[in-house]
């Protein structure tokens, strides 16, 4: 892997950071190659994949995945290549079992493609410090941040790290925006930031020593990128940031002298800025000009056999039970009956029943079988009736009946409805009240739950037409044909 060459530099530094001598760290840790330079410097970069493995699960127009993202790395060789992720690379639960579990064959796909360092944005910082240090021995130590400290003020993570490429020393260095993690239960695994300006400016005089070329890897908002380019002409380049858009600033542009480059949207791009070295003087590199380009990975990309073994043995995994036994098994006691399946519906429902047979919901699990994924976690959410919820899927011996995404996905668990129905069957009287089923959510919050941004093509902005997609494949369209039973 490209990274064995780092590894030296990098175990180093961590061990420094640990015991509070960070700058006195000396030339011999990364020392100054003498002669000729490469005379350009290719930077792929990500931002926000938010743990994502795969490509979106649109129904037109699939793009994204680490298989892909792989690919467009590998076959660019025209110039050394460093690749860096802005931050925001993990699961939004940390802790969770599954999430964990995808994180790490996230981490080890990053490890075929060679990245050389990865930023601590807010999903990596809300982990909170004992989380947080965890992770960045999990990446290889990698995760730099130069305002991340803990309660005593102390830096969490190594504030930058050197990649030296080709005879080139790159300082690659962290920031995040203000915040505050506090934990009450236990105040030392609080976290809290550093004002951006004033943290970059206590280690840039280590970073200058160490490095030939400086590059920023940014969870600041736009505004604070400005301040730091303010205070810090000297910047090669800012990778990253929240606020980046599809169809928003999809190049590389100038700010003030500084290259800045932003991607994001949860893995579906890359970025890749090529950055023309000016070595004239030896002591003093600096960049002449730059380019760059976002890659949407779409179909006309093919996935990295490397990493897509990675997948396949990340599937492999799943389907043999090393997540389910954690994340599930909670559940897998003889629960009180909560959800029945479409299958009983249909007793009393039996047009609505059937015109649902029609639609792509009933098919919802039978797509996951095609790809793989019965056994993913984080698809049987959306794919299957009460997953991980008593008397909800898997927690059933007679699971099969809860596959797909059934009645009950919208209109809550049922075991209550249908003992009314039973009892009216027997000559009992009931309320109409009494045949409501009763969700803490409303209709448009229980269906953008499934139906996000990522998977979902028909949303127009930030708004998801709920009147127009209910029309379409909602149940009252066959409510004409039930009998009074059914309200």
């Amino acid at each position: 892997m490209r990274l064995t060459s780092h590894q030296v530099f990098f175990s180093v530094a961590a061990v420094l950071l640990a015991t509070g001598v960070w700058g006195s760290l000396s030339m011999s840790a990364c020392t100054s190659v003498q002669g000729k330079v490469p005379e350009r410097l290719t930077i792929f970069y990500s931002n926000e994949t938010e743990n994502e493995l795969y490509r979106c699960g649109c129904t037109s127009n699939q793009t994204g995945g680490l298989s892909r993202r792989a690919t467009v790395i590998a076959t660019k060789e025209d110039a050394p290549e460093l690749l860096v992720d802005a931050g925001n690379f993990s699961a939004k639960r940390p802790g969770n079992a599954y999430e964990e579990f995808t994180l790490d064959a996230l981490l080890k796909s990053y490890d075929l493609m060679g990245y050389n360092a990865l930023n601590a944005g807010p999903l990596e910082f809300n982990r909170g410090k004992a989380q947080l240090t965890d992770l960045a021995t999990r990446t290889g130590d990698r995760m730099v941040s130069a305002n991340v400290v803990d309660e005593s003020g102390e830096l969490v993570l190594p504030p930058f790290v050197i990649a030296e490429i080709d005879g080139l020393r790159v300082g690659i260095v962290g920031l995040i925006t203000e915040q505050y993690r506090p934990d009450a239960a236990n105040p030392a695994d609080s976290l809290k930031t550093t004002e951006p300006v004033a943290a970059l400016t206590s280690v840039w005089p280590e970073l200058k020593k160490e490095s030939d070329i400086q590059i920023l890897l940014s969870q600041l908002r736009d505004d604070e990128n400005t301040q730091v380019i303010k205070a810090f002409p000297e910047l090669d380049a800012i990778i990253g940031g929240p606020g980046w858009n599809q169809g928003a600033q999809m190049q590389p542009w100038d700010e003030s002298g500084v290259a800045m480059a932003k991607v994001g949207f949860r893995g579906r791009f890359v970025g890749e800025l090529t950055l023309d070295l000016d070595s004239t003087d030896r002591r003093h590199i600096q960049v002449s000009e730059f380019s760059g380009q976002v890659t949407s990975l779409d179909a006309t990309i093919p996935d990295n056999p490397a990493v897509e073994q990675v997948l396949e043995e990340y599937k492999e995994d799943l389907a043999d039970g090393k997540v389910f036994a954690d994340s599930v098994q909670a559940q897998l006691v003889d629960a009180q009956f909560e959800y029945g399946g479409a299958n009983y519906c249909q007793q009393c429902h039996g047009a609505i029943y059937a015109g649902w047979l029609s639609t792509r919901h009933a098919q919802a699990f039978q797509t996951l079988a095609l790809k793989g994924d019965q056994n993913n976690p984080g698809c049987l959410e959306c794919h299957t009736v009460g997953y991980k919820e008593p008397g909800g899927y898997l927690a059933k011996q007679s699971t099969y009946l809860l596959a797909n995404v059934q009645c009950e996905n919208c209109h809550g668990p049922a075991a209550d409805h249908m003992k009314v129905a039973a009892d009216y069957r027997d000559g009992e009287t009931a309320k109409p009240s009494d045949w409501r089923i009763h969700t803490t959510n409303t209709p448009q919050e229980t269906c953008v739950q499934c139906h996000t941004t990522s998977n979902d093509p028909h949303w127009q902005g930030d708004v998801w037409p709920y009147d127009k997609m209910v029309a379409e494949i909602g149940c009252s369209q066959w409510l004409k044909n039930t009998t009074p039973a059914s309200h």
